[in-house]
């Protein structure tokens, strides 16, 4: 037996060990179903996991085990499981009837997709991103008078016959049961060849270059999206529509999707998936001169392109993508896009480092809040791509499966969602190997002042295997006033694998004396005793520790001056438009342009000048961002006035 089917028959048994209800439910659901599933992609070796429930970024399974959820029921929820804002609009939709007719929430959906959306002049509803394809396609046939369409290899568009070709990164059709006539008019090429693209447009009989704005399925490869903008102006001098598959970038890349990410306005563009968070509904956005061919009072005006279908405006779906949209705008005001692209390149890197410290070969490709992996030594492209070790894919599925991380079966993605944290990446990482020890968790974390709550605290910590170490780092666990906040002690009560460490240097204000404290198990505090220098702490110190736990009065200031002035700051300096990370600490992150004359080294330097010092935080991977202290009513309004001369100083000199 090789080394890999040795590897394959332990992993298989530790999943035959974790789901004995999984098992016992895939029988029989095989008496029933085809193959045991509803759809291909859902079924994996030996059998796949049942999920009872879902909440943020994680899922439960029958057996009773939590998972990471990075599968998204196929990259659909964007903001998490039971969303309060969806799960109200859902409960209002079927307090109306579930399937209405009801023209008005269908046209205030199209009106937001106008506000929010590049180039949605008009709007059609559908069932799902694969009907929003067909319906394009036939809109944009109808409007130019031609046959052909243009897709790049590697691509995926829905399942409809014409568009299960070329997803192998080869002019390949997927499956059987497609007849040649249904792909003769698809041309394929290959992304980002702007002389290919150039020389098929040449064709007259073109009618749209169809295009994944994120090339998801062929691996995120769009670079900085110059080829977006090449087949952008080749295509409008052609006569020829381009047409934006905004099924997966649509509501991830930016709250406007792939044509805002990229600065490209399209003549059509598709959605499904996360534009209803989840509920059936697709859509067709663009120019109101060729979405017209759809219009049925205008037949005898020019070609009709038949679009139609029972449930295209459900008045869930309806109520769900008004609800998700608004979500996403906000989000986007608050540079929630930003945080989880960031939590997605962690992902990505990690992943990286923890394969090559094991000597193995992973390549991670990441666009917004996706992963895309590729078991292969450095970069992937379409032709290395191809040849990915589907076995291999497949096992490592189910080996992050037996260790409570979920991705979509047979897939090398990782989807994120608004509701993942750092918690949740920093649990993935440690999934992957058993050399993984100790997990560390800054909460509230030092630099940002953000916090996980600690409900996705237990999460983490249920996703560790029993020998792994949870520790967390409360250092600033006094100032934190949220109802879902908790520093860690009763988990440290009720598990024999958690650790909470403290510290007398922030609140008590005994930085100098270097004293600390932790919590944690009988067996770990042994081997601590034992490991620990001779005086590790003084006796001035331990005497000054007496001292301030003593003066309460002191604590209770400090925290009502901190809650006072760490809104007044946060507010202060937005209004000098700048970005604050929102904190729960007595700091804040300030956020600052990426150039030189405004950024954050010529702020700092500009700062000193004055008197003042913030801390840099460009070690911890924000080098466009300073850490200020709350400091005394004084020095925060010193603070405010100097940054807005900083502004205005540097607004002028750019």
């Amino acid at each position: 037996m090789s080394s890999f089917q040795s590897l394959e028959t332990a992993i298989h048994a530790a999943w035959r060990t974790r789901t004995p209800q999984s098992a016992i439910w895939h029988e029989r659901a095989q008496a029933a179903l085809v193959g045991g599933v509803s759809g291909s992609v859902r079924f994996f070796s030996p059998y796949p996991a049942y999920f009872e429930g879902g909440h943020g970024a994680h899922v439960t399974d029958i057996d009773g085990h939590d998972y990471i959820d990075c599968f998204l029921c196929g990259a659909c929820l964007l903001l998490g499981h039971r969303a309060p804002a969806l799960m109200e609009a859902i409960a209002e939709g079927a307090s109306k009837g579930s399937l209405i007719l009801n023209p008005r929430h269908s046209t205030q959906t199209a009106e937001m997709l106008q506000r929010i959306v590049p180039g949605a002049e008009r709007v059609r509803f559908l069932n799902s991103g694969t009907e929003a394809v067909m319906s394009a396609l036939r809109f944009a046939r109808a409007f130019t008078g031609r046959a052909k369409i243009i897709k790049f290899l590697g691509t995926y568009h829905g399942m409809e016959d014409q568009m299960l070709v070329g997803l192998d990164g080869r002019a390949n059709v997927l499956g059987a049961g497609i007849p040649p006539g249904a792909v003769e008019d698809i041309v394929m090429l290959r992304f980002g060849d702007e002389d290919a693209l150039h020389a098929a447009l040449a064709d007259r009989d073109v009618a749209a270059v169809l295009m994944d704005p994120s090339m998801h399925h062929g691996g995120l490869w769009v670079g900085d999206g110059s080829f977006h903008l090449a087949a952008r102006d080749m295509t409008r001098k052609a006569g020829t529509l381009l047409i934006f598959d905004e099924v997966i970038a649509g509501f991830r890349l930016a709250a406007g999707g792939g044509q805002q990410h990229f600065g490209v306005t399209a003549d059509l563009a598709i959605f499904g998936k996360a534009f209803s968070a989840g509920e059936k509904l697709g859509a067709v956005t663009g120019r109101a001169d060729v979405m017209g061919v759809a219009d049925p009072s205008g037949r005898s005006k020019g070609p009709f392109a038949f679009q139609s279908g029972t449930g295209n405006d459900t008045t869930v779906a309806q109520l769900c993508a008004q609800a998700a949209m608004r979500d996403y705008a906000q989000r986007q005001a608050d540079g929630d896009y930003d945080r989880i692209a960031a939590l997605a390149r962690r992902l990505g890197d990690g992943l990286a480092a923890t394969f090559a410290e094991q000597g193995l070969a992973l390549h991670a490709n990441t666009l917004g809040p996706i992963v895309r992996i590729f078991m292969i030594d450095g970069a992937a492209d379409y032709d290395r791509a191809s040849i990915t070790n589907r076995k291999q894919l497949n096992l490592f599925h189910l080996a992050l499966l037996t260790e409570g991380v979920l991705t979509i079966p047979g897939s090398n993605d990782f989807f994120l969602s608004f509701a993942h944290s750092e918690a949740d990446i920093d649990a993935i990482i440690a999934a992957l190997t058993a050399r993984t020890k100790i997990v560390f968790l800054d909460n509230p974390n030092n630099p940002t002042g953000t916090y996980v709550p600690f409900s996705e605290v237990r999460r983490l910590h249920a996703a560790l295997r029993p020998d792994t170490l949870l520790v967390l780092d409360s250092a600033y666990a006094e100032y934190v006033r949220r109802n879902d906040y908790e520093a860690g002690l009763e988990l440290v009560a009720t598990s024999a694998n958690t650790v909470m460490t403290r510290t007398f240097s922030k609140i008590y204000g005994l930085a100098a004396l270097r004293l600390g404290w932790a919590v944690c198990p009988a067996p770990i505090a042994d081997v601590l005793n034992r490991i620990r220098g001779p005086f590790n702490v003084t006796a001035p110190a331990l005497a000054a520790g007496v001292a301030a736990m003593r003066d309460q009065g002191h604590v209770e200031t400090s925290i009502a001056h901190n809650e006072h002035w760490l809104p007044w700051t946060t507010g202060q300096i937005e209004k000098l438009g700048l970005k604050v990370t929102p904190s729960v600490g007595n700091f804040i992150l300030i956020h600052f342009p990426a150039d030189a004359a405004r950024g954050a080294v010529a702020a700092d330097a500009y700062l000193k000048s004055h008197g003042i010092i913030m801390r840099r935080v460009g070690g911890y991977g924000l080098p466009d961002a300073l850490r200020m202290t709350i400091g005394t009513d004084s020095d925060n309004r010193a603070v405010v006035a100097a940054l807005a001369e900083f502004q205005k100083t540097a607004g002028q000199a750019s």
